[in-house]
């Protein structure tokens, strides 16, 4: 590994990108993703007093569907509720011993600013129980489909109602996906700009 990488991003979602085991068991991916990586900096960074490379945890709601192990959690994962199932699996309680830093991605429930902040704020609590320190960020997409008016006004909504829960945003730009309620010629990062000039300006 280059001695200029700093972090890995360990990113398991229900997706192809994903192996289908660790869809099923992501708290045991994770836990052997860190474990690897402890061993890699103990032998190739601590000798050679280099800065340990961290891991970056950001596991996606939708494993609910995928865990193998859904204990008393079937009723909310039947009902496609992903965001209480997420809590009633303790996901981010059973990820955050092996991980330097979490992401919740709460993205997904965005433009409803009452269940994003509970969701931000209920999985901070899970990670802080195992590790009051962790440095925590929260996940917006700068995606007009996702959002009913071309604006970022809701996303600044969901900053300024879990900022102070988390230290930071993890702000998906994703090529591509102009359209939804924003003009044809309009781009998602006039969106990612506006909300960083919200920010800016409060």
């Amino acid at each position: 590994m280059a001695s200029t990488v700093d972090a890995i991003i360990l990113d398991v979602e229900k997706w192809s990108y994903t192996p289908v085991a660790e869809q099923q068991d992501p708290v045991s991916a994770y836990k052997s993703a860190y474990t690897a990586l402890q061993k890699f900096n103990a032998k190739c960074r601590t000798n050679n007093h280099e800065k340990p490379v961290i891991l970056i945890a950001t596991p996606g709601t939708d494993l609910v569907t995928a865990v193998t192990d859904q204990g008393n959690c079937k009723d909310a994962i039947k009902n496609d509720d992903q965001f209480h199932a997420y809590q009633c699996l303790n996901l981010a309680g059973g990820i955050a011993p092996y991980c330097d830093q979490y992401e919740v991605q709460a993205q997904a429930c965005q433009t409803d600013e009452s269940e994003y902040e509970w969701f931000v704020k209920q999985s901070a609590q899970q990670v802080q129980a195992v590790n009051p320190r962790m440095p925590l960020m929260a996940g917006l997409a700068a995606d007009p489909a996702r959002l009913p008016t071309c604006s970022a006004e809701i996303l600044f909504t969901d900053v300024q109602n879990t900022f102070g829960t988390v230290g930071g945003y993890w702000l998906n730009v994703i090529p591509g996906t102009d359209g939804g309620a924003c003009p044809k010629n309009e781009s998602v990062g006039a969106v990612a700009a506006s909300l960083l000039n919200l920010m800016h300006d409060d």
